[in-house]
């Protein structure tokens, strides 16, 4: 535990310097060293996650057996193939898994949101929860990685670039097909009547939530080889059974995007124009919308939570942004706000429930017992 709270106590001070405008150097310096940070204590994690067996055995059954008899994606069975290959332990899979999921959230912090909240980004990446699934769903997050980049190159026009690393976030993870949705939303973002779209969004996902989605999830589910077993299984309740306290997880995301949406409301009446925002900023919304209809729809429902995972790197990048247009005592107010309650359900769901199984944790050097 003392591992953990080392790593949110660096993340409050990173945005303490950053929020005193230290310097873009000096800013820049403490980021880098914050995700060396945080990579090296994944990297070195020993039985920490409650799938780090399974890629243990999927590491030394394609090893000694081969990949096929395996349910996993190709792209995956070839990276796997690619190390062993190389010579390299399961050890190497997670140190440069941990290395590919923590450089593209550096990547995608540094290049896309302003120095003056890199600290407030870095602490959403950690106690929004996403930090801690890495190290338990690790082949979802490289396809997540993946989409990072994918996404970073769509926002620069490179569209090849963009398909061929959602390609390889595919042949990683199935399921990294949702990323497409960002650019559907991003289309209706784009129409005269972007504010009627997302009110139906979220209309149709309230609508979903109470009339049940679970049998919806099991047809889409038993397409794919890897969780076909779960829906066949009597004795899982893995595609239908649903945390109701997990609506408390959607409270401070879901009145984040509304606040930036009322925001963007205000100053396209005000100009009496629609005012033209940069292609990020639409993709950040897109994702955060994406990640919010998700939830609802389908909140406590474990297979829509990890759908919704793709898209939380875009609403730590739409939080910074919704932050920003914030002046005086509300933007204090509304980042205290954030990181109190972020802290409390980490504390809930980390270290009370050890959500993802990553308590205690361990490492290779035995760190801490």
């Amino acid at each position: 535990m003392l591992i953990y709270w080392s790593i949110i106590g660096l993340a409050l001070m990173l945005d303490i310097a950053c929020s005193a405008r230290i310097g873009r150097s000096y800013e820049l310096f403490a980021l880098t060293l914050f995700f060396m940070y945080i990579t090296v204590i994944s990297a070195i994690r020993l039985n920490v996650g409650t799938d780090y067996g399974i890629y243990e055995n999927y590491f030394s059954s394609i090893r000694d057996l081969g990949s096929e008899n395996l349910t996993v994606e190709r792209g995956f069975t070839f990276f796997i193939k690619t190390l062993i290959s190389m010579g390299f332990t399961d050890r190497a899979f997670f140190v440069l898994s941990s290395i590919l999921i923590n450089g593209a959230v550096y990547y995608l912090i540094k290049k896309n949101i302003d120095s003056l909240y890199w600290g407030l980004a870095a602490f959403l990446y950690i106690c929004g929860g996403f930090f801690f699934n890495s190290m338990n769903l690790v082949r979802q997050f490289m396809a997540i990685a993946l989409g990072i980049f994918a996404f970073m190159a769509y926002c620069k026009k490179r569209v090849f670039t963009c398909l061929m690393f959602l390609l390889a976030a595919f042949l990683f993870h199935s399921s990294a097909v949702v990323l497409l949705l960002i650019l559907g939303i991003n289309i209706l973002l784009n129409s005269k009547k972007k504010y009627s779209y997302i009110l139906l969004l979220f209309i149709l996902a309230v609508v979903v939530s109470f009339s049940g989605v679970s049998p919806f999830i099991n047809r889409v589910a038993a397409l794919n080889p890897h969780w076909a077993y779960y829906v066949g299984n009597k004795n899982t309740v893995f595609f239908t059974e649903r945390n109701s306290s997990a609506v408390f997880k959607l409270i401070i995301p879901t009145l984040i995007v509304l606040l930036g949406v009322r925001k963007d409301y205000e100053m396209d009446k005000e100009a009496e124009l629609k005012v033209r925002h940069n292609f990020l900023y639409s993709i950040s919304l897109s994702g955060s919308l994406c990640y919010i209809i998700l939830q609802i729809m389908g909140y406590g429902i474990q297979p829509v939570y990890r759908l919704g995972l793709y898209f939380f790197p875009f609403f730590i990048v739409y939080v910074c942004y919704v932050v920003g247009k914030l002046k005086g005592t509300r933007k204090t107010v509304c980042k205290l706000a954030i990181i109190l309650y972020f802290i409390l359900l980490t504390y809930v769901t980390v270290f009370l429930w050890n959500g993802s199984g990553v308590m205690p944790y361990e490492s290779i050097f035995s760190l801490e017992p």
